[in-house]
């Protein structure tokens, strides 16, 4: 899941009312009025990231994976942006895509490298190749011991 941006005060009603509805798990009443701040502000990169948070939620996944892009585009060097778009692919089932996002977004480090990580883990179990999973969730496990997601990743591999 996407994480919510703390906004400026100066942005319109409507994201905070697009953040209380995705937040009541009303993704479609959300995406609304996200769009509408996007429209008054269509530069506003948290006001496309939330929307993009929408999508995924309302299971708009190709709409998401979209803005997600163009977030990456504009800011190449910021991992969380690849690590959306990577978790973003991945329920779009492009498996290979999200894996190379999730790989960047590892190269270019994250506030929690341990997700980026598990993303990449789970794009290439899903795709198919568990050796390069098991890598990924071992290094998720190395970087942060204490993550039972990452300890649960590897055991269901291990379940196979």
């Amino acid at each position: 899941a996407l994480a919510r941006r703390v906004r400026p005060n100066d942005l319109p009603p409507a994201a905070d009312l697009g953040a209380g509805r995705r937040a009541m798990g009303d993704a479609a009443s959300a995406a609304t009025r996200f769009r509408a701040v996007v429209a008054g502000h269509p530069g506003d990169r948290d006001a496309l990231h939330d929307l993009a948070g929408a999508y995924l939620q309302s299971g708009e996944h190709a709409a998401a994976v979209r803005l997600l892009e163009q977030l990456a585009r504009d800011e190449p060097d910021v991992g969380e942006r690849w690590l959306d778009l990577a978790r973003a692919r991945t329920e779009l089932g492009a498996y290979a895509e999200a894996a190379e996002d999730a790989r960047r977004a590892v190269d270019l480090g994250t506030a929690d490298d341990t997700q980026a990580c598990l993303a990449l883990g789970d794009a290439l179990r899903l795709g198919g190749d568990t050796v390069g999973a098991r890598r990924a969730y071992e290094e998720a496990v190395r970087r942060d011991s204490r993550s039972l997601r990452a300890r649960r990743a590897l055991e269901s591999l291990d379940a196979r």
